[in-house]
Formats: C-alpha cells, structure tokens, sequence
C-alpha cells in the first residue's frame, strides 16, 4: 500500500465537507479519513499521514490562498481535488494544482478514480480490488 496521504479534498462550506466524510468513511479503514477546519488544521492532518483529508477552508478573502499551496508541497504525489463555488473554483485550483475541480460533490467520480497509487491493482468479477502479482 502507499504510505501516507493520498487523497485530500479541499472543500469551502462545512456542507460539502460533511458529505464528502460521510462518503468516504464507509469506504476507507477506521481513523484514516481526517476532517479539519481551515489551513493549520489540514497542516496538522497531513502531517498524521491519514490516508484522505477533507479540508474546508470556508471563504477565502484576499490574499489567504497562497497558503494553500503548502500542501501540496507536503503531499505532492496525493490527489488533490477542490470542491468549491464557482466563484472561487479557479483560484483555488490553481493555487493547489488540483488534478479535480467541480462544483459540486455529485460531480465526483467515484473514489476508486480520485485515489493515486504506485500499486497495479486488477478488479476481478465480484469487484473486489486486489493486489496484481
């Protein structure tokens, strides 16, 4: 398995961030889908190397968004994926290098698509991912 982070989702209402950890915890172990508020707490979350971190930076005014370019730099080979209002969907994108940005969360792909991984992984019949040997 990869070690770390591998996915973050940086959201700007609690809404769609309550939706987006709902959606993932079924989906991934116990303890590895984090939801943090604002920059120092998605920091903090990355640094704990859970394997998915929801962050909603709410409204960002001003200049506050180059912040959002450290995380990437703590997790440059993590999927980023912005959802965010259409006001601020570019800004944000940009600033994250998102390799996603929507709308809206029924936009999102499912999550075996948003994950990255450096593992060959084949999909038998029954749909139950394993390891390719």
């Amino acid at each position: 398995m990869v070690a770390g982070t591998v996915l973050v989702v940086i959201t700007t209402n609690a809404g769609d961030t309550a939706a987006i950890v709902a959606w993932l915890r079924p989906q991934l172990p116990d303890g590895e889908v984090v939801r943090a508020a604002g920059y120092f707490a998605a920091v903090s979350a990355l640094d704990r190397r859970s394997r998915a971190v929801v962050v909603d930076v709410g409204y960002l005014e001003g200049r506050d968004d180059w912040r959002l370019a450290e995380p990437r730099a703590r997790q440059p080979e993590a999927a980023f994926v912005v959802v965010a209002d259409a006001t601020l969907l570019a800004r944000i994108a940009g600033t994250t290098r998102a390799d996603l940005a929507v709308t809206s969360t029924a936009d999102l792909p499912p999550l075996r698509e948003l994950l990255l991984t450096d593992e060959p992984v084949v999909t038998d019949r029954a749909g139950s991912p394993r390891a390719n040997s």
